[in-house]
Order: C-alpha cells, then structure tokens, then sequence
C-alpha cells in the first residue's frame, strides 16, 4: 500500500509539471518539496501542492505547509469537492487558488454556492410538537425535522409512500436503527415510544463514565446541547442550533455541528462544534459563519486536548481569525 502510494505520489510530481510548463511556469525554478497530502513545488515564491492522499484535509494541510516554508501565494490541486474547497479557501488571508485536472490540464475551480435553504414541508411540521412534547429537541436541517436527545438523533420524519400520509415519524439512530425499530414496533410510531426511548438515550447519554455506543455517538452535538443550555460558558447571552453549511451524510460520522447566538453586548456569534482534533473544523466555522451571518464572531468549542498547535494556528490564518474554547460535553 506504502509503495502504491509513492508511485502515485511520482506519478502526480510529474503530471504537475507538465502541467505547470502549459501555464508557462519555468521547471528549471522549482523548489521540490513534498507535504503529508502529496508533491509539492515552489516556483518565484508561489507553492503548488497535489492532494493525493487525505484530500478531505486538503485545504488545512496545504494552508500549514505554505506557512511553514514562507509561500505568499498557495495553489491547491485537488480531485473532489473543488467548489467547495475554492468557497472555503477566500476565508484564509493567504491568497488560495484550488484548482483541478481536465483531461491533464490544470484548470482553475470556480467557487460553488452555499446549499439554498430548504425549508420542512408542511407535511413534516406536523410532527413537530410531538417530538418536543416528549421531550425532544426539535432540529430542523437542510429540510429535514428531526428531534435529538443531548445531541443524538432519536427521530426523524420521513417521505413513506406506504403510509396514507405519505409521511411517517420513524424512531432510532441511523437509517438501519430506524428500520429495525419499525419491524419490531410496527410502522406506525407513537409518542409513548417516543418517550421511552428519550429517557432510555437520556439516563445514558447523561453519564459521563458510560461506555454504551449509544455514549460515544454525536459528541460534537452532545458539547453543542451543553452550550445551548449554557452559553455563558463561552461567554454568550443565548445560542440556538443552527444547520450547518453542507448536509450531514451520516448520524454515526464525527463531523462539526453549528450554533448561533450573541454575546451580551450584543455582538453576533457562530460557533462550531467538534468532538476531535479535526483540522477541517477552522475552514468548516469559517464556511458556517459565512452563510449564516459573515458579521459574527467565530469560535470553534471542542473537547478538552482537542485545539492542537496546528489548529489554532490555522484559526490565526484566516481573514477574520477564530477564537477556540475547550470544555467538556458533560456538566452543569
């Protein structure tokens, strides 16, 4: 596998060049370097970097090593997601340029949009005080109403052509979870369940030294339930839930989750949640804030020992650099 990669790592060294000498960038100038993601160059001060490995940190990585050898300008190349990394990569006060290959020429990626923002159909609200009648919290994200208990998802509403409605409350965590509790409870969900399996996932999730899966699970949205709870903890007068700025794929994956509220003086707030030391998190925030209010402040809350160096130097790096707070999920 090791040695798969460094042929791929070669491989991609040699196509940026020829690359590089279509754009009329001189070869005989570069500075071979290399980065944890891929091939590298320096050509007049100008870095180029080719995500070939982890490209998902492609942006952070590539912002840390342009630091580290002094790049004024950074070229990021990258396969997947270009838009996306091009609309994240303004927010760094280093001048960004992503870029991707078209039949081996280096083109330069335009910046994708943020996700239009999609209301719950009217059809989906209806459930909506009977999720919170149970004692859920209601969370509505990219038009889809789900209720979370401490930040795990328990419920979601869901299109089932089946059902007279042709929409149905469906209990558990996950797709499988859920499918799994209908064929063992019946289709049709009722607030009774609905409420045994909060106070099931409550007692659980409320106990710091539990080892249940169910524990494990959503700790950024655990640490983001505190906080809405508690926003003085980081020095805010009120914080609400907010969507983040691209859909979340998986309710088992650790990704950051999003708030918004305001200090006491008044002063607008995005705050970006995490459970890992997630180099993605700084450009995450940043790409929240600016769909949701580019007037806020941003602070990235995480769990204790997560703020690596790296990651709050990565904050320092942005146009409008990000504050960090770290404090546990659980607590008063």
């Amino acid at each position: 596998m090791a040695l798969e990669s460094d042929q791929r790592r070669r491989l991609e060294a040699v196509r940026l060049a020829s690359a590089l000498a279509r754009l009329g960038v001189d070869a005989t100038h570069f500075v071979d370097s290399t980065s944890p993601i891929g091939p590298a160059v320096i050509a007049d001060g100008v870095g180029w970097v080719v995500a070939v490995e982890h490209e998902h940190h492609a942006l952070a990585v590539a912002q840390l090593w342009a630091a580290s050898h002094d790049v004024g300008k950074l070229n990021l190349v990258v396969d997947m997601n270009s838009g996306v990394f091009a609309r994240r990569a303004r927010h760094f006060a280093r001048e960004t340029t992503v870029w991707s290959y078209v039949e081996n020429v280096l083109v330069e990626q335009s910046v994708s949009p943020h996700e239009v923002n999609k209301l719950v159909p009217s059809s989906h609200e209806h459930f909506a005080s009977l999720i919170a009648d149970c004692g859920v919290d209601v969370v509505r994200e990219h038009g889809v109403l789900s209720g979370e208990v401490l930040g795990l998802e328990v419920c979601r509403v869901v299109e089932a052509q089946s059902d007279p409605s042709g929409v149905r409350l469906e209990i558990g965590v996950g797709v499988h979870d859920r499918e799994t509790f209908r064929l063992v409870h019946g289709a049709v969900a009722t607030g009774e369940q609905l409420m045994d399996v909060a106070r099931i996932v409550s007692g659980i999730r409320n106990d710091p030294a539990a080892q249940h899966p169910l524990a494990r699970l959503a700790l950024e949205r655990r640490l983001r339930s505190r906080l809405l709870s508690r926003p003085d903890l980081i020095g805010a007068s009120r914080l609400v839930a907010a969507e983040p700025p691209v859909v979340r794929a998986n309710v088992k994956d650790s990704i950051p989750c999003v708030a918004i509220g305001e200090r006491a003086d008044g002063k607008s707030l995005v705050v970006a949640c995490t459970a890992i030391a997630d180099l993605d998190v700084v450009s995450f925030g940043a790409d929240a804030r600016d769909r949701l209010d580019d007037g806020a402040e941003l602070v990235v809350a995480s769990l204790p020992g997560n703020v690596t160096h790296s990651i709050r130097r990565l904050g320092e790096m942005l146009k409008r650099p990000a504050t960090f707070c770290e404090l546990e999920a659980h607590g008063d």
